[in-house]
């Protein structure tokens, strides 16, 4: 696919390079990536699924809006959060638990390296055949993250559709910002302290800085 000849030869770039960085890669793609799951999550407890409930009966203004021209459809819904149920469950369920996943590994690695490199070349500890092909923690790093990258760079693909949803998701939010349904959601979503002080402007374009994220997270490399 499109996308994976792309992370391709970013790899391909990288592995020309040859370049040392500083070990902190994982450990900060792993904190952005909790971070990025939790707005996600937010949004869909507290934008998706309340509008998906609709309005209370019992509120007579809300029977009026009904038939007025801000009613807020299914359709509509999709439409302002293009993907990003998908997305949480994505990321929730896949990257997440595949970056922990990777901080351990590359934890372990770094052990075993500084204990070989403190016993000498004689007297390596062998784990998983690794003791005499291990490179520096740094090249280790590297390979991890562009390995995750291009093996799963299919499953970035959802970011397209996110994308090309996201003009027709500003606009929608802009005009129902009238609506007061989605007044009265949004202002329950403000006052919670999950929303970290974060409006469903910049909530709805976080999907978008995460995977220029990602592509940036390739490039340190």
């Amino acid at each position: 696919s499109k996308a994976r000849v792309i992370w391709a030869s970013k790899v391909q770039i990288l592995n020309k390079k040859k370049l040392l960085f500083p070990s902190n890669v994982i450990d900060e793609l792993l904190q952005t990536e909790k971070t990025y799951v939790d707005f996600l999550r937010f949004m869909v407890n507290y934008y998706i699924k309340p509008l998906k409930k609709g309005p209370n009966p019992s509120v007579l203004d809300w029977v009026f809006s009904i038939f007025s021209d801000s009613e807020i459809t299914i359709q509509n819904i999709h439409e302002m959060f293009p993907k990003i149920e998908e997305l949480y469950q994505l990321h929730k369920s896949f990257f997440l638990p595949t970056f922990v996943k990777l901080k351990k590994s590359y934890s372990h690695y770094c052990e075993v390296f500084e204990l070989n490199k403190a016993r000498g070349p004689h007297k390596r500890k062998s784990t998983s055949g690794m003791a005499n092909k291990m490179t520096n923690p740094n090249e280790h790093e590297m390979n991890l993250v562009s390995d995750f990258f291009l093996k799963n760079s299919d499953k970035l693909s959802i970011y397209l559709g996110y994308i090309s949803g996201l003009p027709k998701s500003r606009e929608l939010i802009s005009k129902f910002k009238e609506n007061n349904l989605f007044q009265e959601i949004s202002n329950e979503a403000q006052k919670s302290s999950d929303s970290k002080g974060q409006n469903i402007d910049s909530l709805i374009i976080m999907p978008f800085q995460r995977i220029t994220r990602y592509s940036l997270f390739v490039e340190q490399l």
